[in-house]
């Protein structure tokens, strides 16, 4: 029971419906980092290296007119005041972000659900197959029976057909059990995601 429970968690883990908005939680989880890291300062470096050639006439291969020219530097950009637009920005998708996990949670207990109720209609349904399988025997015997009086002329006709159309009946139960047997299956598979 234990194995089939973790079998069952592990189908329903990887529903497509789950996967999205595990990734539309992620998505809005990196925006409020990109939106926090906006409040913080940054420090950038920069710097080139370029040499240039100083001379009446262009002459790349002649030496002594090549000079070199760089520079290094540091630029700080320290934000000040931006309407607290980034922090509200960081509110909202906080917010996004607990409403994704509540929504996989809440998929998640869906699916759990549908799957159980599913495996318990599957399981009705192959109860009432081995029942209706019974009950075609038993409709056999008691027609075999019938059949012994109705020609020792101890049972009217009417008697004989009711026991005949209670055969068929136990036979057209028995193919609904099946039919029931196979949707059942596939509202499992449809559950569990495979379908």
């Amino acid at each position: 029971m234990i194995a089939q429970f973790q079998a069952q968690e592990l189908a329903t883990g990887e529903r497509i419906e789950l996967r999205q908005e595990e990734l539309s939680r992620q998505v809005n989880e990196l925006n409020q980092r990109r939106e926090q890291a906006r409040l913080a300062p940054v420090i950038t470096a920069y710097g080139a290296y370029f040499a240039q050639q100083f001379a009446d006439t262009f002459n790349p291969f002649q030496s002594g007119t090549w000079f070199p020219y760089n520079y290094v530097g540091l630029r700080l950009n320290v934000p000040i005041f931006d309407g607290r637009q980034t922090r509200l920005n960081r509110q909202d998708y906080v917010r996004r972000v607990q409403i994704n996990q509540n929504t996989i949670q809440r998929l998640r207990n869906d699916f759990d659900y549908e799957s159980r109720a599913a495996r318990n209609t599957l399981d009705q349904a192959r109860e009432n197959l081995i029942e209706t399988q019974k009950n075609i025997v038993q409709a056999q015997q008691i027609l075999a029976v019938d059949r012994v009086r109705f020609d020792a002329g101890t049972l009217v006709l009417a008697d004989f057909r009711n026991s005949e159309y209670a055969l068929q009946q136990a036979e057209n139960n028995y193919l609904r059990a099946i039919y029931d047997v196979l949707l059942g299956q596939l509202q499992v598979r449809r559950a569990l995601g495979t379908l």
